[in-house]
């Protein structure tokens, strides 16, 4: 197009045609011009698709992500869920009247199944990348946008329950166990350690209808029963969240 109004040009300046000249000239720059445009719309669009797609992937990434972190939180709350079951267990069971029928096996048992280490720790790599490289702010849907943001809040309220428990079981579980029963029988678990066996067995007293234990036990029970109401709510939290972002991966 330009070379044909070049062509145009050249020819009505040879018949000396200066107003059609200018008429044409006018035509040529306003053709330029419409080809900056394009070019710049162009340009623009590219630069909004490739935005389109680095959102994608990181969206699809946290998809992911939040499937696994999903399922290490129902791990917990399975851990959390199984420790109730033995505090409560041992709360009626060595508080019967008969205290004859509590076997000295029965607090070994218990010291292997209580106190489990919360051991869940989340994926943050992509939720991170994600908010560090700016590209959230590109989602449109705010709603959403808000709601990955919030993620981060999640994983910081399980760190803090988790430092929460381990603080109970170590200021107060642990060192009575420590002191009143023979922990050293529990390694029949662990015989590739080699620990010679002590025939001592644990203080009955400390255990058996006794208050202090009583609130040991109690007080577990308290952290732990407010621990799977939080992992649930979590839980319910990521599953929605996931299946929100694939809803609008799959709409967009």
């Amino acid at each position: 197009m330009l070379t044909f109004l070049r062509k145009i040009r050249r020819r009505l300046l040879t018949e000396n045609k200066f107003s059609n000249y200018f008429l044409y000239a006018f035509g040529e720059i306003v053709l330029v011009v419409i080809g900056i445009l394009i070019a710049l719309q162009i340009n623009n669009w590219n630069e909004k698709n490739t935005e389109k797609n680095i959102n994608k992937i990181y969206l699809e990434s946290l998809v992911s992500e939040l499937v696994s972190n999903t399922q290490l939180l129902r791990a917990s709350l399975f851990q959390t869920q199984k420790d109730m079951k033995i505090s409560n267990y041992y709360l009626t069971y060595f508080n019967q009247k008969n205290t004859e029928k509590v076997k000295d096996s029965s607090i070994t048992n218990m010291i292997q199944g209580l106190g489990n280490i919360l051991t869940y720790n989340p994926t943050q790599s992509t939720i991170d990348d994600l908010i560090n490289s700016g590209s959230l702010k590109s989602l449109k849907n705010e709603e959403l946008k808000k709601r990955i943001l919030e993620i981060k809040f999640v994983y910081e309220g399980y760190k803090q329950l988790a430092a929460e428990y381990r603080k109970n079981t170590d200021s107060h579980l642990f060192p009575y166990l420590i002191k009143h029963a023979n922990t050293t029988k529990i390694t029949d678990s662990l015989s590739f350690l080699k620990i010679p066996k002590i025939s001592t067995n644990s203080s009955k007293k400390a255990f058996v209808n006794n208050n202090k234990f009583n609130n040991i036990l109690f007080t577990l029970q308290v952290v732990n029963t407010r621990n799977e109401h939080q992992f649930k709510s979590w839980i319910k939290y990521l599953n929605d969240l996931t299946r929100d972002i694939e809803k609008h991966l799959k709409d967009d």
